[in-house]
């Protein structure tokens, strides 16, 4: 099974280095990034499914960034991390989509578990959308009229049979009319016996 991607965004490069030293060995495959937009260019090409943001890049704000990742679709999930971490900073995180809020210095075995439970929030997010796309997916029903047509179609060249005609296996959804075009072509096969 592939490690789960984590992307650090994070404009302190000591802390962007202990963070790459440390979770791959939680099973996660890093990648860090030190702006806001390098970010989300990031996640627009590739396979992040979970953020660790500072809240506090100065470029484009965390918050900024926050709001930015959250809204693409499929959106990531987004842990929020701060060395000024108070009660309000994390109500405001939550307010816009964040996952969760870490305060500085971490817990790393705190921090595995959130970014755990994130990478499993997000790949249950992108099945679900996957899934949501193959229903919406046009597909011929039982009844349904351009079905109805092509079995007509395949009547019509059925009665167009001739003696040396070879044998015809007639495939399709259930109710989508297999049995008509069968006595149909079985009819028209002049003199054949049916099969």
């Amino acid at each position: 099974m592939d490690q789960p991607v984590v992307l650090i965004v994070h404009e302190d490069a000591a802390v962007r280095a202990l963070l790459g030293r440390m979770l791959p060995s939680f099973g996660y495959t890093i990648r860090a990034v030190t702006s806001g937009e390098e970010g989300i260019d990031q996640v627009a090409s590739g396979d992040v499914g979970v953020v660790l943001l500072d809240l506090t890049c100065r470029a484009m704000s965390g918050a900024d960034t926050l709001r930015a990742l959250r809204a693409m679709s499929p959106a990531p999930e987004v842990v929020v991390t701060s060395a000024r971490g108070t009660v309000t900073a994390a109500a405001e995180v939550a307010r816009h989509g964040a996952f969760d809020f870490v305060p500085q210095p971490f817990d790393f075995a705190d921090l595995s578990q959130i970014l755990r439970t994130a990478h499993e929030q997000a790949a249950r997010r992108r099945q679900t959308l996957h899934l949501e796309a193959a229903l919406k997916a046009p597909r011929p029903l039982p009844g349904d009229r351009r079905a109805q047509l092509r079995n007509q179609a395949s009547a019509r060249s059925g009665q167009q049979g001739s003696p040396d005609a070879l044998p015809v296996l007639v495939q399709g959804e259930s109710g989508t009319g297999k049995e008509l075009v069968a006595r149909r072509s079985m009819r028209t096969a002049r003199g054949r016996p049916p099969l």
